[in-house]
């Protein structure tokens, strides 16, 4: 089985099994919730885990935490379960199924291929200089 999965978005999470295309699956939540949402979806289509042997998904640009998650979620999955990913750049407006489409088509490019993704964000991380020392008093 071959999964499309864009968790680019903060409170939605899009599910595809490729070699259906009508099997869209839009998931609303938190990324919290999104590994029992890809569950849930594979469970739907009478799937489990063992059976997917790629995964597509959206690497960025998108919301920090919501790409953090799903990237994390997908890396765990491709080490314990042997599944090969694949991480492409889509902006948010470009619609799931022609990503999907192009995908089949062969006429997508993949920036990240492995088992292992790095998230592409949409700003620089904002990371602030702590003002406190290692006994947590005041600098």
């Amino acid at each position: 089985m071959r999964l499309y999965l864009n968790g680019q978005d903060i409170s939605r999470l899009v599910l595809v099994d490729i070699d259906d295309e009508t099997s869209v699956y839009t998931h609303q939540g938190e990324p919290e919730s999104f590994l029992e949402a890809i569950i849930k979806f594979l469970h739907s289509r009478d799937r489990v885990l063992e059976e997917v042997k790629e995964i597509y998904t959206v690497v960025g640009p998108g919301s920090a935490t919501s790409l953090r998650t799903t990237v994390t979620i997908l890396n765990v999955l491709a080490f314990a379960h042997k599944i090969i990913l694949f991480g492409f750049k889509k902006e948010k407006d470009e619609q799931d199924i022609g990503s999907v489409r192009a995908i089949v088509e062969n006429k997508i490019n993949f920036v990240q291929q492995g088992t292992q993704l790095i998230p592409i964000y949409e700003n620089s991380p904002k990371i602030t200089e702590s003002t406190r020392d290692a006994l947590k008093r005041r600098n």
